[in-house]
């Protein structure tokens, strides 16, 4: 331990002197003073690092703070030993049996005596410094300078977490997203990590069925051991209160295996496509796909949030493109009266945003009512890449019989939380985060059909795919070619759909 730590600074020594601290103290001369102390071991005075058993004294430069707590400070790994966060908000914290967090006193004494507050002595790992007063303020200031860590990371640590239902129709799915999400999580600390730290994922379990539970689980774990990030959640209502939680502390929800309504993305990161977006590439495919370039069709949307979300976006691509719509709700008992509403009115085409038990009860009135609409639906389209999706075909293989869909997209938002924090380096937060994320222009996995994540981007229907019900089989098949080559945008948006031969 004590041999690696003097390489790495000794490596480390050679940095120059330049700049100032994060935050300056009290002037600029005490600001590089400390830096030049804790990168390179150089104070004003000769400062005397004793190493060993035997307390032998040694240039400080061979042990700069630097070599074991990192450029920010957040510690990290070295030689199997674990160096402390010593960010200076870290170390004015209370000690973890309640003792005192460390003043100046305390600080002298633990650089040059090796004990904590609470009297407890140091790992012999670290080295015990001669200094002088004014060299230790100048280092103390230097650490005020440096960041706290975000919560949910440490210098050895990124601590992520993911709800899953524990009951309920769901229950099998949260049960195979966690089995994908651990394997893709071991693949990536098998990589090495992110910037040298692990990612640990921890699940969270919470029951569907009972009012509130997932903002009860989320509120626990905010407030006794915040995770740096929330990954692939599984049956969380979009836009409910666990989510809106997370966006009221700031908590990075990345890839939430939920289809968003839209809107709020400063800190939600979806890679489904959104209910609007579904809805507008219904219409732009009615308008533009349908023979004889139907302009009277029926909306089907549920009356949920989702189905509000739908209707309006669909209301608005209809009048752009000038398509009388006829709007259709109900529930599974309320199928019969707009079935006759709509038969009577003559519609022949159903655009329906989503395959919710809305379309299959009124596909039952239909078929009582000896009425068959042609019914088209938006889908989450499949990756095109089948070359790329087979690390993931890799990864799963073995794993039992997994819903690729769900698995997917977990698969998919574990690699963007990866991207993501390798953008952001290795001084991480939150904030970083999700900068760095916003800043990636197309995120293409090859799992999931490619995604801007920019901000206010344009809709993108190339991640929309279209079905068709067909009556006869009772179940649906794909029959549009999202955005070909012949009809799409300079700017690469699809602007209009053909059906498949």
């Amino acid at each position: 331990m004590a041999l690696l730590a003097a390489l790495s600074a000794v490596a480390m020594s050679a940095l120059p002197v330049t700049g100032k601290a994060d935050t300056p103290g009290t002037g600029p001369g005490l600001a590089d003073r400390g830096r030049a102390i804790y990168e390179q071991g150089r104070g004003d005075d000769p400062i005397l690092a004793r190493v060993g058993a035997g307390g032998i004294a040694v240039p400080a430069t061979n042990f700069a703070c630097i070599g074991c707590h990192g450029v920010d400070g957040l510690g990290g790994w070295e030689g199997g030993v674990a160096p402390p966060d010593i960010t200076w908000d870290r170390l004015a914290q209370p000690g973890e049996q309640g003792g005192r967090g460390y003043d100046a006193v305390a600080f002298a004494r633990a650089v040059g005596d090796g004990v904590a507050p609470d009297g407890r002595a140091l790992h012999p790992a670290m080295p015990r410094y001669t200094m002088t007063d004014a060299d230790r303020a100048a280092l103390i200031d230097y650490l005020k300078g440096l960041e706290r860590a975000a919560p949910g990371v440490s210098g050895g640590e990124i601590r992520a977490a993911t709800l899953l239902p524990t009951s309920g129709p769901l229950a099998q799915a949260g049960r195979e997203v966690s089995i994908v999400l651990r394997e893709v999580v071991r693949s990536i600390n098998r990589r090495g990590g992110l910037h040298g730290r692990r990612l640990v994922l921890r699940q969270l379990g919470f029951d569907p069925a009972v009012p509130g539970d997932a903002l009860a689980v989320v509120s626990r774990a905010l407030r006794d051991d915040p995770p740096f990030c929330f990954l692939a959640n599984v049956g969380v209502e979009a836009n409910g209160a666990a989510v809106h939680a997370l966006r009221a502390n700031g908590v990075p929800d990345i890839a939430p295996l939920t289809q968003p309504l839209g809107g709020d993305e400063a800190w939600t990161v979806s890679l489904e496509p959104s209910v609007a977006e579904m809805a507008r590439a219904l219409i732009a495919f009615a308008a533009t796909g349908l023979e004889g370039g139907s302009r009277r069709l029926a909306f089907l949307a549920s009356d949920d949030r989702q189905g509000w979300a739908a209707a309006d976006a669909g209301r608005a691509a209809a009048r752009a493109y000038g398509i009388d719509l006829i709007e259709a709700r109900g529930d599974a008992g309320g199928w019969s009266a707009v079935v006759a509403r709509l038969k009577a009115a003559g519609v022949t085409t159903v655009l329906a945003f989503d395959r919710t038990v809305e379309v299959e009860a009124m596909l039952a009135e239909a078929r009582a009512a000896k009425w068959a609409p042609v019914v088209f639906l938006a889908a989450s389209a499949t990756p095109s890449d089948p070359a790329r999706a087979l690390a993931f075909r890799r990864l799963v293989a073995g794993l039992g019989g997994l819903r690729d869909d769900l698995q997917r997209h977990a698969y998919a938002g574990a690699l963007l939380l990866e991207e993501g924090v390798r953008r952001a380096g290795r001084r991480l937060s939150r904030d970083r985060l999700m900068e760095a994320i916003h800043g990636i222009e197309t995120f293409d996995p090859g799992v999931v059909p490619p995604r801007s994540l920019r901000p206010g981007r344009a809709p993108d229907e190339r991640a929309v795919a279209i079905l068709r019900y067909e009556h006869r089989l009772r179940r649906y098949v794909p029959v549009t070619a999202p955005c070909p080559d012949d009809s799409a945008g300079g700017d690469g948006r699809c602007i209009g759909y053909r059906q498949s031969p």
